[in-house]
């Protein structure tokens, strides 16, 4: 599975359904969503929530979506982690779009996560040791660097 990951990501392309996709065929099906909160202005009055749904195989999701499953993806920031990884983020084909992914310092392709729900991440910071992938819609994704454990944050 990491070959058919690795060769998408040579051409700039990730499993473009709301997932985390680990190298060894893993995946985690996710949601990010919001429902309505006036308290929190930055983001836009939305709370953000990230579930993971269930887990699968990535054979599976490609059988099960005739292989129609990759997206184009545009990188906006990325961040160098002791010099042994690599972290992306951007956005996909369409304007709702965003990921994320670790790389290995070769280059490969540990894991990606793609959301159609929450805009693009565009930039990178540290924050208590934890990395905050912040998105367009003003809430960021903290990755837990020593687990890649990740949560919502939704007061920048």
């Amino acid at each position: 599975m990491h070959s058919i990951l690795q060769e998408h990501w040579s051409v700039s392309e990730l499993v473009g359904i709301d997932s985390i996709v680990f190298s060894d065929g893993s995946i985690k099906l996710i949601d990010i969503s919001c429902n309505k909160n006036k308290e929190i202005i930055n983001t836009f009055g939305k709370e953000y929530h990230f579930n993971v749904l269930r887990t699968a195989r990535l054979d599976e999701i490609i059988q099960k979506y005739d292989n129609d499953i990759w997206s184009s993806c545009q990188i906006n920031d990325q961040m160098v982690i002791d010099d042994n990884y690599v972290f992306v983020c951007g956005e996909g084909e369409m304007g709702n779009e965003g990921f994320i992914a670790k790389l290995d310092k070769g280059g490969n392709i540990q894991w990606s996560l793609f959301s159609t729900t929450s805009n693009p991440f565009y930039q990178f910071a540290d924050c208590d040791g934890q990395l905050q992938v912040i998105s367009t819609a003003n809430f960021a994704i903290r990755i837990d660097l020593s687990t890649d454990s990740m949560s919502i944050d939704n007061y920048l």
